[in-house]
């Protein structure tokens, strides 16, 4: 199948970047995904700085070295042309691309709107739900945000446990913390913010309390796990 003419444009890109961006969403749109097959960095004396984008199952056909498109760098500054080297595929073209690793991961801005909504307990199919609302041509999958998700906490809490961070948190936001530790394990932790201090001097004649035990072992219930104490 040839898809020449999809990649074929007369546009000046302002930068690499834009040309790589403009051919993904070309490839994309025609169910192809456009990779880096080589790039050619030039230097003094020799030809302009050149990447080589090729279909991901691209490969040799028959004369046709392989399906295959040339970023090129032309002029003094950053613009960058696109020219077609061959686009036969010498594969039937993918009906769909939902659940691809490469083109379902999140984009810089992406994972920055999946960080922000993960912070205020968004849960993981209405953060996919939003994502595909902005962005017609979204792949993401469900493990695509589980993933991201795994990867931001992991980066966030840099080594430490769940414990250890959030104690961090406490510390970081302020709160008035308490603990007691029985070999290493946390057996009771309390913690109230410096606000909370302040509405009790305020509102002095109700306290309500809200306790906890073995929320791990046990269902979550009154009876079991504790309940508001007045």
């Amino acid at each position: 199948m040839d898809h020449s003419d999809q990649f074929t444009t007369y546009s000046i890109f302002n930068g690499r970047d834009a040309l790589l961006r403009w051919a993904r969403v070309q490839g994309k749109m025609n169910n192809i995904v456009i990779v880096i097959k080589r790039s050619d960095y030039g230097g003094e004396g020799k030809r302009r700085h050149r990447v080589i984008l090729a279909c991901e199952r691209s490969g040799n056909y028959k004369s046709c070295k392989s399906s295959e498109t040339t970023g090129v760098n032309i002029g003094d500054g950053d613009d960058w042309k696109l020219e077609v080297v061959c686009g036969i595929h010498n594969h039937p073209i993918s009906e769909y691309l939902q659940g691809h690793l490469f083109v379902g991961r999140l984009s810089e801005e992406k994972n920055a709107l999946l960080v922000d909504m993960s912070k205020s307990l968004v849960k993981s199919r209405d953060i996919l739900v939003t994502l595909k609302d902005r962005d017609a041509m979204n792949v993401s999958t469900m493990k695509t945000i589980y993933n991201a998700r795994i990867r931001n906490r992991t980066k966030e809490f840099a080594g430490r446990t769940q414990m250890q961070q959030l104690l961090t948190k406490l510390s970081e936001h302020n709160y008035i913390e308490w603990h007691r530790t029985s070999s290493d394990i946390v057996i009771d932790l309390f913690w109230r913010h410096l606000i909370n201090i302040e509405i009790l001097r305020a509102f002095s004649h109700v306290l309500i309390m809200d306790c906890t035990y073995k929320t791990n072992r046990y269902c979550p219930t009154i009876a079991n796990c504790g309940g508001d104490i007045y």
